[in-house]
């Protein structure tokens, strides 16, 4: 009995410590159609070698590509209001202070659209 204690205690003690670091926030991809063309149906998402991560201390967001993607990253809240913008990928995003709620994260390129979204 004193060994599943222990398991659990250190299962407790390695969440806590996860939590600390940055957060991966997921994004969903998908490509841009040109208006009228209704019958355009996705058959498989679209993967693509980007990643970004919120630090909960610093309130930044941190967008990272290995590839060369051309692409603009905007930081906007539910309502589509832009918090902050960089104009390339690898860069990092600063929320305001006193800002909570929810925060979105836009990856526009020319002809595909990554959205990913997390509660600050």
């Amino acid at each position: 009995m004193k060994r599943v204690f222990t398991f659990i205690g250190l299962l407790l003690i390695m969440a806590f410590a996860a939590s600390a670091k940055d957060s991966s926030i997921g994004l969903n991809f998908r490509r841009k159609t040109p208006q009228g063309n209704p019958t355009h149906v996705e058959r498989a998402p679209m993967h693509l070698p980007i990643d970004v991560y919120y630090d909960d201390a610093t309130r930044q967001f941190e967008v990272i590509s290995d590839g060369e993607i051309d692409a603009q990253v905007y930081l906007c809240d539910e309502n589509g209001a832009t918090l902050d913008y960089a104009p390339c990928l690898n860069s990092t995003l600063t929320v305001p202070d006193g800002f909570t709620g929810v925060a979105v994260i836009i990856i526009d390129a020319d002809n595909w659209e990554g959205r990913g979204e997390t509660v600050i």
